[in-house]
């Protein structure tokens, strides 16, 4: 055996005796959230893509999702109605911030002498919508519908299987969570809480996600409410501040 076979064959057999690590780099995880950057929503069905393994997923109706990664690699957020965000790998952090698309409307509903709510207009759009498309039940149509004496199960089933039925679905939880933005935002938003107690920055940022009412909390809420839970909640924040910095 000549010098040169020598040593291709104990370079073989490094590479093979080395550790896996040390070929590839090792894969990190991450359990994260993604969040409206303007008002700290929880987003759902925000697709999450790995560029350079090609591994995807969705977030869940928490906005929380799960993914692997190299500190190299390209991870892109993206959907519909939000702006599209890229970080690297080495980058990721616990929480991810989406900025709302501006979205294009094919016409302009005026109700009443006054301009429409964002979730209003909507909800005209996906009504004509749905209209055209020959949908009645918003993609969830019920089950009596099945029943074989009166019932229609052609329209049943082509609510529920069809393309325009998945829109219409979608369309339908998109309005919902918007709906629910709304009422949180009328009781819950910077420009309110700035009022009440003396927050700003990164402070204020870190309130909001921390005490943000669910949209069940603020149903029946007046201003007055909305300015105890606010108080209650700052004086709760600062007294975890101050007990951390000891």
């Amino acid at each position: 055996m000549n010098n040169t076979t020598t040593s291709v064959f104990f370079l073989v057999i490094f590479v093979f005796a080395m550790p896996r690590s040390s070929l590839a780099q090792e894969l990190s995880s991450i359990k994260g959230t993604i969040l409206s950057a303007d008002s700290a929503l929880h987003l759902r069905g925000i697709n999450i893509l790995n560029l350079n393994l090609k591994n995807k997923t969705t977030s869940d109706v928490n906005g929380n999702y799960f993914m692997d990664y190299n500190n190299t690699d390209t991870i892109e957020f993206s959907h519909d109605n939000w702006e599209t965000k890229r970080i690297v790998g080495k980058n990721l952090s616990d929480s991810i911030f989406l900025l709302k698309k501006s979205i294009q409307i094919d016409e302009v509903f005026v109700m009443g002498d006054h301009v429409s709510s964002r979730t209003a207009i909507l909800e005209k759009l996906e009504l004509e919508k749905n209209k055209n498309n020959a949908i009645y039940y918003k993609g969830r149509p019920p089950l009596s519908l099945l029943n074989p004496f009166g019932g229609k199960p052609i329209t049943f089933f082509y609510e529920l299987l069809s393309k325009s039925g998945r829109k219409a679905r979608k369309m339908s939880a998109e309005i919902s969570d918007e709906l629910a933005h709304e009422k949180i935002s009328a009781m819950f938003n910077p420009d309110l809480i700035t009022s009440i107690v003396p927050l700003k920055g990164d402070d204020l940022n870190d309130f909001i996600q921390k005490y943000k009412p669910t949209v069940d909390q603020v149903e029946n809420w007046t201003a007055y409410d909305a300015h105890v839970y606010i108080k209650k909640c700052f004086s709760s924040y600062t007294g975890v501040e101050k007990k951390g910095q000891k």
